[in-house]
Parts: C-alpha cells; structure tokens; sequence
C-alpha cells in the first residue's frame, strides 16, 4: 500500500513534513539517528531520504528495509484499516465516487525477510572436537537468523583448548534502485553496536556478499563473503557502544557499489577470519548490536551514498518526477 508510487504522489507533503522538527522526530532521524544533520530533504522513498551534497552531487541514505513506509504504516495502522472498512463496506456498495483507494489492506512484511532486502547474522559453530580449518573453510554454516533484533555482527571465538571454535559473518541488503545511472563518489555503512569483547584483539570491516537470494539469506550463504576489503579496519577495542559505528568504504567499496540495483555487503572479522588464523586459546572477538528487526527505527543498519545524478532515474535535484 505505501509503496513508491504513494510516496510519489504524497511527496510534497511527506517532504514538508520530513522537514520540521517534529517529522524527523516521528520519523527518527533527528540528532545521531540519521546522517541527515540540518539539511533540507529534498525526496524521500518508502526506503530512502535524499538532500544535496555539494555542487551537483547528493546524498541518499538507504535502510535495509522500508523504514519510512513502516513507520507510517505501523503509526497509522488504525486509521488505514477505517479507511479499508469504508471503502470495502459502504464505498464500494453505494457510492464508488466516494472511494478513498483503501480496498486492498496489506499486512506490512517481516524485515528479515522483505519483499526485497534484509539483513542476517550467519554462524559456524563446531561444538566438538572441531578443528578452525573444519569451522572457518566450512561451505555451510550451522544456523542463519531470523526476525532477528540483537545479534552478532562479527564473531571468532575458540571455547576450548583448540577443539571449539566459532566464527559469526553478517549480510546486509540495500536496495539502491531509486539512483539507476547515478555516478558514486561516496558510501559509508553504518551499524548500531551495543556489546563488545575483545579478549582476541581483532578487527571488523565490510566486504562482498553474494547470497543466493536478496531478501532471504541462509546458512548455505556462509562461504559468499569476500576477502578484499571494502573500508577501513574498525579495531574493536575502539568502538564505542550506543552510538551508530561507521565504516567509509575505500576505492573498492566505492567501485563495487551498484547504482539502480539491491547491493549486499558482508562484515567479517578480520585479525583471524580473514586471515584465516585461529585466535588464542579461550578467547573470543566480536561485536554485537541492532539489525533490522529491532523493535521501532531509531538504530537500524543504513547506508549513505553520495552521488552524482546521470542517466534515467529520479532526479530529485530537477524535482523532475
């Protein structure tokens, strides 16, 4: 119901509203909540909110799944299913005219499994007599979230004097779709993290993720993480928990960042997964923290871009659409 085509139709309003203080408090992306700041939003998607950057460029931050539609449809959901009943019960039978476009009332999806992104931890855990090798070059992992709202977004662990090992690899999905033909100059990801240990002094950072299905990641996706670096280590010592955690991407990340398509990262650690060595006995590295499913829209996974616009898509600096 409160797909691209209502956020097109509605956009002048959406942007007045989006643009007061109370809207982007409604909307949670006032103060760190948003990379947005003070600057004036000038579009917005049931996924995305756009301003400009400097000179012709723009800036758009993406969620992994439809925020903006959610909230609206969650806040609003009384109302909606008033207006469902009048157009199904009373509309439709004595006066068509009158038909407020309610008749088809869509429950809103799960996040971690939407129409099309998400986001899921992935764990390979051998329990016994496991080796690192067993564990780390394993095709498969042993179990993938679901409806997931506090997990893991990098782990390695050794429970056991070298016979229990544990490695954690999360995915997340963005669905860049609305800047088809847009030129890339900028991208950082950003993760919401609420616990850290760091007995196995290691790193995190973003890589390549190639799931077999966008908006359904599996245990079979385990070994579809890449091994060249998308951003900067993150050391993870140095993270501050309760506060969005960023990862800017290098000329890699930036080149592998796919304008007009869903593109899907990875993060891995990478002191011992990426390089493929077992972390010391009886210690662990990992950094826990909010994925998409977390109750509201305060701390979700997002990722901001920033572009040139080109080709045929919207161009929301032309106010085009």
């Amino acid at each position: 119901m409160l797909n691209d085509k209502f956020f097109q139709k509605h956009q002048k309003l959406l942007l007045w509203v989006f643009n007061t203080p109370l809207g982007r408090w409604f909307f949670k992306i006032s103060g760190n909540k948003s990379s947005v700041g003070k600057n004036k939003i000038i579009g917005i998607l049931p996924n995305t909110i756009f301003w400009k950057g400097k000179g012709k460029q723009v800036v758009a931050e993406f969620r992994t799944h439809d925020k903006f539609s959610k909230r609206l449809y969650c806040s609003f959901l009384p109302l909606w299913k008033l207006c469902h009943a009048w157009d199904t019960l009373f509309a439709n039978v004595f006066r068509p005219a009158w038909n407020l476009g309610f008749d088809s009332l869509t429950q809103y999806p799960d996040v971690a499994t939407g129409a099309t992104t998400c986001d899921t931890p992935i764990l390979m855990l051998v329990a016994v007599d496991g080796t690192w090798a067993s564990v780390h070059d394993a095709t498969d992992g042993t179990a993938a979230g679901t409806s997931t709202a506090l997990d893991t977004l990098i782990e390695v662990q050794e429970l056991a004097a070298g016979v229990r090992y544990g490695i954690y690899r999360s995915g997340f999905g963005f669905d860049l779709s609305s800047i088809a033909g847009a030129t890339i100059s900028a991208v950082t990801m950003s993760y919401w993290p609420t616990a850290k240990n760091n007995t196995a002094a290691g790193n995190a950072t973003i890589y390549s993720f190639t799931p077999a299905v966008n908006n359904s990641f599996a245990v079979a996706d385990y070994d579809q993480f890449g091994t060249t670096a998308f951003s900067t280590n993150v050391l993870v010592s140095g993270v501050t928990t309760g506060q969005y955690l960023d990862f800017a991407f290098n000329s890699t990340g930036v080149t592998n960042t796919t304008p007009g398509a869903i593109n899907n990262f990875g993060t891995r650690e990478v002191t011992f997964d990426v390089a493929n060595s077992a972390p010391p006995n009886d210690t662990r590295c990992n950094l826990d923290g909010y994925f998409a499913d977390q109750a509201g829209t305060t701390n979700d996974p997002k990722l901001v871009v920033t572009y040139t616009p080109g080709g045929r898509f919207l161009d929301l600096t032309s106010k085009s659409w």
